[in-house]
C-alpha cells in the first residue's frame, strides 16, 4: 500500500484538479474512469461484486471462512 499522500497530491497523480477531487468528495459521486485513476494511484482497483453477501461468498469460495 502507498504511504499517505495529501489530497492535492492524489488529485495531481490522478490527473485531476484538487478542486475536482473536493467536488467529488462533497457530491459523493464521480466518473468511473476518474475513480479508476485515483484507485490506481494508491495501488488499488475498482471491482464489481454481487450485492448479495451470501452469493458473493459462494462465488469467491469464502462461504465457510467466518
Amino acid at each position: 500500500m502507498s504511504p499517505s499522500i495529501t489530497a492535492n497530491e492524489l488529485a495531481r497523480r490522478g490527473g485531476i484538479a484538487p478542486e475536482t477531487l473536493s467536488r467529488m468528495k462533497n457530491l459523493g459521486r464521480a466518473d468511473t474512469g476518474t475513480l479508476e485513476d485515483l484507485a490506481a494511484v494508491v495501488g488499488m482497483r475498482l471491482k464489481l461484486v454481487p450485492q448479495d453477501e451470501i452469493k458473493d461468498k459462494m462465488v469467491t469460495g469464502s462461504f465457510f471462512d467466518d
